[in-house]
């Protein structure tokens, strides 16, 4: 399993990530619906062979955009997570999103028993 958080903050400077990044990749992970983190045109970018094998996993929200445009360019699933629960995202593999200042959000990663929190926000 491979997860690709993409920290980078697009009205100040280019994504990180080439197209070729998302091949084998199986989520990614999306703090929330600013641009510094949901850049739309970086997902285009992702070829469309690529967009059904990955699920972006972002914060539960209210207006469920960020689903629905995740849905539109073809990601088969879509999983919003709700705040402070362990969702299983693979086998001995689980993620919880906790909410952050400013409609943000910092997600604990959890394998092994081990847990790991990572701002999503970090470059």
């Amino acid at each position: 399993m491979q997860i690709l958080l993409d920290g980078s903050w697009e009205l100040l400077s280019e994504t990180q990530f080439e197209p070729e990044h998302f091949r084998g990749s199986t989520h990614i992970g999306i703090s929330h619906e600013h641009p510094d983190h949901f850049s739309l045109a970086s997902l285009r970018s992702i070829p469309e062979e690529l967009r059904s094998s990955f699920v972006p996993l972002s914060q539960a929200t209210r207006n469920h955009k960020l689903v629905a445009y995740c849905r539109g360019l073809g990601s088969a699933e879509v999983r919003g997570l709700p705040t402070w629960e362990w969702v299983s995202v693979a086998p001995d593999f689980d993620v919880q999103c906790c909410p952050f200042r400013h409609d943000d959000s910092v997600g604990t990663l959890r394998s092994n028993r081990r847990a790991r929190t990572v701002a999503m926000r970090a470059r």
